[in-house]
């Protein structure tokens, strides 16, 4: 999960710096370690992750499943 929350860290940074906002405003490293922790292979589960709504899953769903499935 280490590893795994290390690879999600640099997701959310590449995506702060493609948005041009702060990686919090991305994810908050609270969801990072849930995400990273549950590892999520659905959309209906990225939904019981700490933090993740539905304006997030639209936004961000279908990347983070793939950058999760490639862990």
């Amino acid at each position: 999960a280490l590893d795994r929350l290390a690879r999600l860290k640099q997701w959310r940074k590449r995506k702060a710096l493609e948005l041009d906002v702060a990686a919090f405003m991305v994810f908050s490293d609270k969801t990072l370690r849930d995400l990273a922790e549950k590892n999520p292979s659905s959309r209906e589960g990225l939904r019981e992750v700490y933090g993740v709504g539905e304006a997030k899953l639209e936004a961000f769903g279908t990347e983070l499943l793939q950058e999760l499935s490639s862990t």
